[in-house]
């Protein structure tokens, strides 16, 4: 299936085609193999545009990580998926990105910090629109974007350019 999607060069057949995967290899308890399609499944999703895909592909690679017991790693995708959630203003995302936090320090054994997060996700208590945690995060995601923006738009007129000189 994805040596198929490989040949018609369209990134979002390819990004579905692996996200899948990892889905399957996930279901058959493949986790590590299926980290690796969830991570293909997030680069090929596109800052700007794709952001519920690589929500998912973040929260499904926390989900492998949880079963291999990489509880550090899932802790990164955890936090990943709470930054797409503020950059989307998904509440809802937020709110189970805090859930899974609280089983992940649970597993690690620190009990405060998943006491803290468990909390947060019972009462529902998101981070404020003011927060500066919040706002460092998303400001960081937001220069990523822009670069990005930057690099496409390069590629275009370097594209262009090489047109041109032919």
């Amino acid at each position: 299936m994805k040596g198929m999607a490989q040949h018609a060069y369209d990134l979002e057949i390819l990004k579905y085609c692996s996200f899948f995967q990892g889905l399957i290899l996930h279901y058959y308890g493949k986790n590590k193999e299926a980290v690796i399609y969830f991570k293909e499944a997030r680069d090929f999703s596109n800052e700007d545009f794709d952001m519920e895909d690589k929500k998912k592909a973040y929260k499904y690679m926390a989900k492998c990580y949880q079963e291999i017991q990489q509880y550090s790693d899932a802790v990164k995708c955890y936090k990943k998926v709470m930054e797409c959630a503020w950059h989307q203003g998904d509440t809802k995302s937020e709110v189970l990105a805090y859930e899974g936090l609280s089983v992940q320090y649970y597993y690690m054994g620190e009990l405060q910090i998943s006491l803290y997060y468990k909390d947060r996700a019972i009462r529902g208590k998101i981070e404020k629109k003011e927060s500066q945690v919040k706002k460092i995060y998303l400001s960081a995601l937001n220069y990523k974007i822009n670069d990005q923006r930057k690099n496409q738009i390069s590629l275009l007129h370097l594209g262009k350019a090489e047109g041109i000189l032919k």
